[in-house]
């Protein structure tokens, strides 16, 4: 039970970096602008940040997380299908937090924003 939980708190961890950096990112484009950034806004691929720190973060912890999501799914179904009556749903719920939230953000416009930043 103890492998369980180590691997499920491990897996939990991993998606907040991406969550934070592209947020943080999103947000200091924001106030570089003075309004929110949208898509073919020519001056955002001008900013001196798009080089910076903030990319190589956010473009590492997202490889990061999508391989972490998909351990961690099948984790889970293997989890509950293996410990029917001990589920610690906690422990679950805990760590599809961040999982999901990061998975909202990478589809919804701020992910759809970063990627086109990228390009």
């Amino acid at each position: 039970m103890k492998v369980w939980k180590y691997t499920y708190y491990t897996l939990s961890i991993i998606p907040w970096p991406f969550i934070i950096g592209l947020l943080m990112f999103y947000f200091h484009a924001w106030y570089i602008l003075g309004h929110a950034p949208t898509y073919n806004y020519s001056e955002l691929r001008k900013l001196s940040m798009i080089d910076g720190y903030y990319v190589a973060i956010i473009v590492l912890s997202m490889c990061a997380y999508t391989a972490s999501f998909c351990f961690w799914f099948l984790l889970s179904i293997f989890y509950i299908l293996l410990l029917k009556k001990e589920i610690e749903w906690k422990l679950l719920v805990g760590s599809a937090v961040g999982q999901l939230l990061a998975l909202y953000l990478l589809i919804s416009d701020i992910g759809g924003w970063f990627s086109w930043v990228l390009d």
